[in-house]
């Protein structure tokens, strides 16, 4: 049993990076998985395994080096990071 990559993914990863953005894969997902789907769609950083209380710190951990982070999260694991401000 496995997620399914939507169609649309790739285009709209094309789309950010068109935008100057840098997309990042941070998952809970094992690493091979993680890496697979990440070149499906053309993400190159892909950051697998991480458990869900430490998610908010890598997205504070890119603030900390001066990026911009925004993130989608599709699961209650992610309420954590999301709810975190900018």
């Amino acid at each position: 049993m496995s997620d399914t990559v939507k169609p649309t993914s790739a285009q709209a990863i094309g789309q950010l990076r068109a935008l100057g953005l840098t997309p990042v894969l941070l998952t809970g997902d094992n690493e091979a998985v993680a890496r697979s789907v990440g070149a499906e769609v053309g993400i190159d950083e892909v950051i697998a395994e991480v458990l869900r209380p430490t998610r908010s710190t890598w997205s504070s951990g890119y603030r900390g080096r001066g990026r911009v982070v925004a993130m989608v999260g599709d699961g209650i694991n992610d309420a954590a990071a999301l709810a975190r401000p900018t």
